[in-house]
């Protein structure tokens, strides 16, 4: 039975044992730069204040689209990988420059915490593509410096360990009161809306519609959602995921994007009247 739920949570309630997050090899590779990261560090402080953060009034981050069972934890992100990821980034610079006594209450929003009687393991709340999962983990939630090599294997990789680089400056300059309550603030007064489907046709569905609407997605990332998530076989979606990425890579993203205008106008031979992907 197909179900869809949709609701508003805050931070807490996102970055707990209800979920693990797991970014599908398929997904386009982490994005965000120096201007988002200041923006959404800029709107944080903002939104925050800095005198009793708890108390302030709610903000909203944005939604996010996931295939998950309401039976279990795992949590496919069909949409939101970017907020996800970089909140996940901001909270390990905040866990990074926090007094030794209080790293463990910030772990707890990177990591599920393995308890035997309960026969669960410690398990990152958020993990990303394969291509760079690995890195991420140790990088990046794990607060090692990256090897000599580790960063220049994705663009997606450097963009993580400048995104961090930027966080650990500004969270670094912050008054002592006002960086000791972000991270209340972040996960009391914050929000996500969460909307899960319990298959993936229902989740690509939301997706499509969602990013027809005006969210920063080219086409051919719908294209490739749409195309390449559809594939049953998950050694299959590797497969074609890594042929599609080599492509894209080959031609930049501008230029991918550009070939697909080329193929729809050898298709229609007519002006384009509609969105690409349609």
């Amino acid at each position: 039975m197909e179900t869809i739920r949709a609701s508003e949570k805050a931070i807490k309630d996102v970055f707990c044992d209800d979920y693990v997050f797991e970014i599908p090899p398929y997904q386009r590779p982490y994005s965000w730069g120096k201007e988002q990261v200041d923006e959404l560090v800029d709107d944080l402080l903002w939104a925050a204040g800095d005198s009793k953060p708890t108390g302030r009034a709610p903000y909203f981050l944005g939604s996010i689209v996931l295939i998950k069972d309401p039976n279990y934890t795992e949590a496919h992100v069909v949409d939101g990988q970017q907020r996800l990821t970089t909140l996940t980034i901001l909270i390990s610079v905040l866990k990074e420059i926090a007094p030794k006594d209080s790293k463990a209450d910030v772990d707890i929003f990177l990591k599920q915490r393995g308890n035997e009687n309960l026969g669960t393991k410690d398990i990152p709340r958020l993990t990303v593509r394969p291509r760079d999962a690995e890195f991420f983990r140790k990088v990046i939630q794990g607060g090692a410096e990256p090897d000599a090599h580790d960063d220049d294997d994705t663009d997606a990789r450097k963009r993580m360990v400048s995104n961090r680089n930027i966080l650990r400056q500004t969270l670094s300059s912050l008054d002592n009161n006002v960086r000791a309550g972000l991270l209340p603030f972040i996960a009391q007064r914050c929000y996500l809306v969460v909307v899960e489907a319990s298959d993936q046709a229902s989740a690509y569905r939301i997706f499509s519609v969602m990013n027809d609407r005006g969210l920063d997605l080219s086409a051919t990332d719908i294209l490739k959602a749409d195309v390449v998530g559809a594939i049953e076989s998950e050694e299959e979606q590797a497969r074609y995921n890594d042929v599609w990425e080599s492509l894209e890579d080959g031609l930049g993203r501008e230029a991918f994007g550009d070939l697909f205008a080329h193929l729809r106008m050898i298709h229609r031979r007519q002006k384009m009247r509609g969105t690409l992907e349609k």
